[in-house]
C-alpha cells in the first residue's frame, strides 16, 4: 500500500503534537537523574494560570527561581535540590517530600507564601530558610538541621511551624527580627552552640505550644527590644546560660511546662522587662532560679514551682535593684524560701 509524502508528513505532525501535549500533561514528571530541568518544567508552564503539579525525583543541581502561583511539587522523600530556591511574591507554593541543601540558603522567600510538608532543610552553607518583607512560611513534620548559619530568619516576616525539629544549626535556631512572628506547636529546637535557641527582637513576637528548647549556648529563649510572647506547655532546659532572658521592653506569659538544669539562671528579667508564670516549674538551674534587675517585674501564680537552684547562697529569686518587683500568690512554692527582693509582694 502506498502512502503519499503529505500523509506521512501530517501523520508526523500529529505524532509530535501528541508528544508535545504529554511532555506539558499535569501533572509534570520531573527526574533530574535522568537529565531533566526543574528549571525548564517550571519554564513550560509559565504560560498557564491553573494549578500547575510537579512530581520531582532525583537530586536537581540547579538554583531554581519560583515567581509562579498555585505550585505543587511532590518528591519521593529523597528528592533534592542543591542549590538556592528563591521565590519572588509567589503564593500557594507547596512541596511535599522535598529537600533542599547545598551553597547559600536552603529557601530565600521574598513576600511569598510557601508550605513545606516532611521536608529536610539541611547542610546549606547559609540559613536553612530566609523569609523576609511580609513573607509566610509554614512547615509540618520537617528537619531544620547542620545550616551554617541560623536554621531559620524571619525579617519581617512569619511562620507557622508544627512537628518540627530545628537542630544544630550553626548560629541560632530560629532569628525573629523586625515585626516577625513566629508560631511554634509541637517538636523542638535543640543544640545550638553559638546561639540562642530562639531570639526575638525588635518588636517581633513568638507563640510556642508543646516545644522543647534546650541545650543552646548561651540562651534557650531570648526577647529584646520591645518584643512579647507567649509560652504554653513548654521547656527551656539544659541552655549554656539562661533559660530566658527578657531584656528591654519585652515581656513574656509562661503557662505550663518548665525551665531547668540551665548552667546560670532559669530566667533573667531586664531593663524594663516583666515575665509572668502560672504553673511552671523554674528547678535545678546551676545560680538563682529568677532574677530581676533594672526596673523588671515578675509574676507567679497557679502553683508555680521555684525550687532546688543552686546559687550559692541558695536565693531563689533575686532582685538587683529597688526598681524591680515581685508578686506572687500564695500558691507558689518557693523552696527553700529565700528571696531577695525589697518588699516582696505575696
Amino acid at each position: 500500500m502506498k502512502i503519499s509524502l503529505s500523509r506521512l508528513l501530517a501523520a508526523g505532525a500529529a505524532c509530535l503534537t501528541l508528544s508535545a501535549a504529554g511532555a506539558l500533561a499535569n501533572p509534570y514528571v520531573v527526574n533530574c537523574d535522568e537529565g531533566d530541568s526543574l528549571r525548564d518544567a517550571l519554564g513550560k508552564a509559565a504560560g498557564s494560570a491553573k494549578l500547575i503539579e510537579i512530581n520531582l525525583y532525583g537530586t536537581c543541581y540547579e538554583d531554581v527561581t519560583f515567581n509562579r502561583d498555585d505550585l505543587r511539587i511532590y518528591g519521593d522523600g529523597n528528592t533534592t535540590i542543591v542549590g538556592t530556591a528563591r521565590f519572588f511574591s509567589t503564593k500557594s507554593v507547596w512541596f511535599e517530600d522535598v529537600n533542599f541543601t547545598g551553597p547559600g540558603d536552603g529557601l530565600r522567600i521574598v513576600d511569598g507564601r510557601i508550605r513545606l510538608i516532611r521536608s529536610h532543610i539541611s547542610g546549606n552553607t547559609g540559613s536553612g530558610i530566609f523569609v523576609t518583607q511580609n513573607g509566610t512560611v509554614n512547615l509540618l513534620d520537617c528537619f531544620v538541621e547542620h545550616n551554617g548559619v541560623a536554621g531559620i530568619v524571619l525579617n519581617s516576616a512569619s511562620t507557622r511551624i508544627r512537628n518540627t525539629q530545628v537542630t544544630n544549626n550553626g548560629a541560632d535556631g530560629i532569628l525573629v527580627t523586625n515585626n516577625a512572628a513566629l508560631n511554634f506547636d509541637g517538636g523542638g529546637i535543640n543544640y545550638h552552640e553559638n546561639g540562642f535557641g530562639i531570639r526575638a527582637e525588635n518588636s517581633s513576637s513568638i507563640n510556642l505550644s508543646d516545644t522543647h528548647v534546650g541545650v543552646s549556648n548561651p540562651v534557650g529563649i531570648g526577647l529584646s527590644l520591645g518584643s512579647t510572647g507567649i509560652i504554653d506547655n513548654s521547656y527551656a532546659n539544659a541552655n549554656a546560660e539562661i533559660g530566658i532572658l527578657l531584656e528591654t521592653n519585652s515581656a513574656l506569659e509562661f503557662i505550663g511546662g518548665g525551665i531547668s538544669w540551665n548552667g546560670l539562671y532559669g530566667a533573667y528579667v531586664n531593663s524594663h522587662s516583666t515575665l509572668s508564670l502560672g504553673g511552671v516549674s523554674v528547678d535545678n538551674n546551676a545560680a538563682h532560679g529568677i532574677v530581676v534587675e533594672s526596673d523588671a517585674a515578675l509574676f507567679a501564680g497557679d502553683g508555680t514551682r521555684i525550687e532546688y537552684n543552686t546559687a550559692g547562697d541558695m536565693v531563689q529569686i533575686e532582685c538587683r535593684d529597688k526598681e524591680s518587683s515581685i508578686s506572687i500568690d500564695d500558691s507558689v512554692v518557693v523552696n527553700p524560701p529565700m528571696i531577695n527582693c525589697p518588699d516582696p509582694d505575696f
